[in-house]
């Protein structure tokens, strides 16, 4: 259904400029679910959640919550600030389309959503630390540091669903090669819906429907439906948690 979505979209001149990633607003020739659509692309460097999240929150009213968020190419970048966009993708309960090659720290955002489609493709390689800094550490502090990195990554990637098959395949390719996954590899391999999600939405949707989600089998509008509400319910949450 995204990708049929994806195709009705121009971008407008709505979007944060900054030396790293652009965040923008997307529109269509008409339709009220574009109001509610953002997108991000290119390198993604420190400052950019901030921008991310000071983007999103002041938009319009009638433009959020945010449903959607579009991914276009990116090569990767800061992997903390990845995790904490995604993080704010993930509670937000906003779905994720990623319509162009997403790399690295990208992919880190791609998979932290709830709801996941791949029109690119995403790839993964273990994590690394600048190459200026690792340089001059000694071989025990090294592993100190690369240990503690370790951990970090592959405890968010387990709280976001993706396999153990999954990662530890990514912590074997180098920092210089990338393990790429094409949509239909990624839609097996990765998954569309983290399992919380699915399961949650298997809950309230019944399966006994003309009109099934492709991916879940559950009835379509009601799936829609709930979606959408959870959006709602989880953006005044943290709108009052931050403002109110």
């Amino acid at each position: 259904m995204f990708a049929k979505f994806f195709t009705f979209f121009v971008f407008m001149v709505f979007s944060v400029s900054s030396i790293g990633a652009e965040i923008k607003m997307v529109d269509s020739q008409g339709g009220r679910i574009s109001k509610h659509v953002m997108s991000l692309s290119g390198e993604i460097e420190e400052g950019d959640a901030e921008d991310f999240v000071a983007f999103l929150f002041n938009q319009p009213k009638d433009r959020l919550p945010i449903r959607t968020l579009m991914i276009g190419k990116s090569p990767g970048g800061n992997l903390d600030v990845a995790m904490d966009i995604g993080r704010v993708v993930r509670d937000l309960n906003i779905r994720v389309l990623v319509y162009d090659d997403c790399y690295s720290a990208c992919a880190i955002i791609a998979l932290s959503a709830v709801s996941r489609m791949y029109v690119g493709d995403i790839g993964l390689h273990r994590p690394y630390y600048n190459r200026d800094f690792y340089s001059d550490l000694s071989t025990k502090d090294a592993r100190k540091w690369y240990s503690e990195m370790e951990g970090k990554v592959k405890f968010y990637l387990r709280d976001n669903g993706v396999s153990e098959n999954v990662i530890s395949k990514m912590f074997s390719v180098s920092s210089t090669d990338m393990l790429t996954f094409s949509p239909g590899e990624a839609e097996r391999y990765l998954g569309t819906y983290h399992p919380y999600f699915e399961e949650l939405a298997i809950s309230n949707c019944s399966k006994r429907t003309k009109n099934p989600d492709p991916y879940i089998g559950v009835d379509s509008e009601c799936l829609e439906r709930f979606i959408m509400e959870r959006q709602m319910n989880s953006f005044m949450e943290m709108y009052e948690m931050y403002w109110g």
